[in-house]
């Protein structure tokens, strides 16, 4: 009897200080994965994701990263980037917000404005984050985020700026070559020096595979209800009710592409147009030269964000 209950003393022993020895394995895990989203969110938008602090502990760790677009020249940087802070807890066994988690790691991240863009805002330094993102590394090292910004505006006797908020759902696999997205996106008004941009009731979806960097295959939706734009005394462009449907198809060494576009209405100045319809297939096209010319069309991306700086 005394063999036994040594057997099953050492055996709790064992289970107690594998799962002490746990969350600590897990933390390097997740740190990975941390630096692994950053790369892919790097190099697949125009935006980049600076690590600037890491802190990892055993059963927790906290991170801060600068965010920012990467479509702009370094001046007035303060006004085009954000800092991100994160709390990340290791698992494989987590309680976050009263609930019992079985994943590798969860990351509570929160997206806060600087000192120089409150005050342009009129926030308080206090006001809170402009965006929280939920980070769920599961077992199997596949990961689900989940993005929310709340709405935002500004309105003085010039300018106004509305922000309706944002809404993004996405699952990567475990090597971040596969993922499915979904976007809703009510949308955003900005009126600033004569410059008019309206966007309402966006909503989107993905889901494909990944090719090479900034390059995905699979079948992508997107749905605005209205989208206009105006600068100065120039003539409006107003597009109503925009379906598009873009699909890549990748076999091998060839790539073929579907593009549909509809339109329930445009007008360009007072010219006006009414269910305007676009399809578009690029057939048998080699996968390295449908890359390099992909390369080609973004890599003039530092003259997009001039242009930009001229309108605003």
């Amino acid at each position: 009897m005394r063999k036994y209950l040594w057997s099953l003393a050492f055996a709790l022993i064992a289970l107690a200080v594998i799962i002490f020895l746990l969350p600590g394995m897990m933390g390097f895990v997740v740190e990975s994965k941390y630096q692994k989203i950053a790369a892919t969110i790097n190099s697949n938008t125009p935006l980049k994701i600076e690590i600037i602090d890491y802190q990892r502990g055993w059963f927790s760790a906290n991170a801060t990263a600068r965010i920012s677009l990467d479509l702009f020249e370094q001046e007035d940087q303060d006004l085009r980037q954000c800092i991100i802070t994160a709390h990340i807890l290791h698992g494989p066994i987590i309680v976050n917000l009263e609930r019992l988690h079985f994943a590798i790691g969860i990351i509570n991240a929160e997206f806060n404005l600087n000192e120089i863009q409150n005050t342009l805002l009129k926030r308080a330094d206090d006001a809170g984050p402009i965006a929280v993102s939920n980070i769920k590394i599961k077992l199997n090292a596949a990961t689900d985020l989940a993005f929310e910004s709340p709405p935002l505006s500004y309105q003085d006797t010039e300018n106004s700026f509305q922000w309706k908020g944002l809404k993004i759902n996405a699952e990567f696999s475990q090597m971040f070559n596969q993922a499915q997205l979904a976007v809703d996106f009510p949308g955003i008004n900005i009126d600033i020096k004569n410059y008019i941009f309206h966007l309402s009731g966006a909503n989107g979806s993905y889901k494909g595979n990944k090719i090479s960097d900034g390059l995905w295959s699979g079948e992508r939706n997107l749905r605005i209800n209205s989208f206009s734009t105006k600068r100065g005394g120039g003539s409006a462009l107003v597009f109503n009710d925009v379906n598009l449907h873009f699909l890549i198809d990748d076999h091998e060494d060839i790539i073929n592409a579907v593009v549909d576009i509809a339109l329930d209405g445009l007008n360009i100045g007072n010219d006006s147009y009414n269910k305007s319809k676009l399809d578009l297939e690029i057939n048998n096209v080699n996968k390295a030269a449908f890359i390099k010319m992909r390369q080609q069309l973004v890599s003039d991306k530092d003259s997009l964000g001039s242009d930009f700086d001229a309108i605003i």
